[in-house]
């Protein structure tokens, strides 16, 4: 037997092996912690083989890309570990061949691997028809780097070992990772303000305490958030003085100059800080709401509203995380977005077309009156029961549709429930 090889004994085995893993995993939560490389604390030759790293699994990257298109062949027909050599582009756009010096066979598989799978991730996405066309594209800067089981661990409750770079690195955020949780995978992340490490892990699950309560969402453009109990919540972020004076500095910067890259890498630093203060917030917000057994909201078109004359007090938000987020929720309710949650009175069942975005307050011909967002809000919870018998939600993920939505009104006007005639409901 060749080297290398396994007996169909041992490959059952490994089967066998991957089996109880995957069943057992299937039973666990997944979470992910980040930890920071402490920058301070490492040394010259460690920052200088991290850049490397990034820098070389680029040029890997763009390399592995390039043979690809030239030999005509599909991904997973490349052999990664083959290539000590790749072909780069010096600054004056001449190619030069390179021999890789830090970049090692397992991190050179990991991004093989990657690229293998957002291939097929894109080719997935035509099929359903969420994409029209694309491909794999070359890169300027590489920002992350898989890691296998192997390629990394800790030493002890601070330190952490990373193959490629030489000695052990200080990080934090240690503590907050469990003790008696498996570790699956991990991806070293390159960032304007540092290096980090996410750590996927499996951990018991836990049963989730909530307050037995429900709740409905109204995401707007004015007010971020309304809930119907009548609380309004804002979200927005808005610019800082720096990363506004570093905006007006880059203007002024000659380009292809050393000073304009280095207000480009301060500009960088003063954005990743803006996103991670809209990532704490809406971490907060999204905390705060799980603890209702069941919320309801509706699929806005936030991504429109970035090209309407609000653009900018929707792109200084973090609307579109809270929202993805809550949508990831089991207890979340999605109504479809052209279901009408503020035009529908909830009293007379009627439409009122003719309703603006100045009207603020909602008032109806049969005397029913209140705040437009909080009316909205409200209508999502009555609408998303009456679409079900009985009134009775199901536990899992729904996503309420404008055809469940029609037949569950006329249902009710058919069985006189409504007590008066209805307006025509149109689309």
């Amino acid at each position: 037997m060749s080297r290398g090889l396994h007996t169909e004994e041992e490959k059952a085995k490994i089967r066998a092996s991957k089996q109880a893993t995957a069943f057992r995993h299937s039973s666990m939560d997944v979470k992910v912690y980040e930890l920071k490389l402490v920058d301070r604390r490492l040394n010259k030759q460690q920052k200088e083989q991290l850049d490397l790293l990034f820098l070389e699994g680029k040029w890997f990257y763009n390399h592995i890309l390039s043979e690809k298109k030239k030999r005509e062949i599909p991904l997973n027909c490349v052999n990664p570990t083959s290539f000590k050599d790749v072909v780069k582009k010096d600054k004056d756009g001449h190619e030069v061949s390179y021999k890789l010096q830090v970049l090692p066979s397992h991190f050179k598989q990991t991004i093989h691997m990657r690229m293998i799978s957002n291939e097929k991730t894109i080719r997935a996405l035509v099929k359903k028809g969420l994409q029209k066309h694309g491909s794999l594209k070359f890169k300027s800067e590489l920002s992350c780097i898989p890691l296998k089981g192997m390629d990394w661990k800790f030493k002890n409750a601070r330190k952490v070992w990373l193959m490629g770079v030489k000695g052990q690195m200080l990080v934090r955020g240690v503590e907050q990772i469990p003790t008696d949780v498996e570790f699956a995978n991990a991806n070293l992340i390159k960032r304007a303000d540092g290096y980090f490490l996410k750590v996927t892990t499996y951990q018991k699950r836990k049963e989730q305490e909530n307050n037995g309560k429900e709740i409905g969402l109204d995401l707007g453009i004015k007010t971020s958030i309304t809930t119907s109990k009548g609380e309004k919540i804002d979200i927005s972020i808005e610019e800082s003085d720096r990363l506004k004076k570093l905006q007006k500095e880059l203007s002024r910067r000659v380009k292809g100059s050393n000073n304009r890259w280095k207000t480009v890498k301060k500009l960088r630093k003063a954005y990743q800080k803006q996103t991670n203060k809209k990532q704490d917030k809406a971490n907060k917000i999204v905390h705060r709401l799980k603890a209702y057994s069941r919320i309801y909201m509706q699929d806005e078109n936030i991504a429109g509203w970035h090209n309407g004359m609000f653009w900018k007090k929707v792109q200084h938000s973090c609307l579109g995380t809270v929202k993805s987020k809550l949508m990831a929720l089991p207890q979340t309710v999605v109504l479809d977005k052209f279901i009408p949650t503020t035009k529908l009175c909830p009293k007379c069942h009627s439409i009122k077309n003719n309703l603006s975005l100045a009207d603020r307050t909602y008032v109806c011909s049969c005397g029913y009156q209140e705040d437009r967002d909080v009316h909205a809000a409200k209508n999502m919870i009555s609408i998303a029961k009456s679409c079900f018998e009985d009134g009775f939600v199901p536990t899992e993920h729904r996503e309420i549709t404008l055809t469940e939505f029609k037949a569950a009104v006329a249902d009710e006007i058919l069985s006189s429930k409504l007590g008066r005639r209805s307006e025509k409901i149109t689309p």
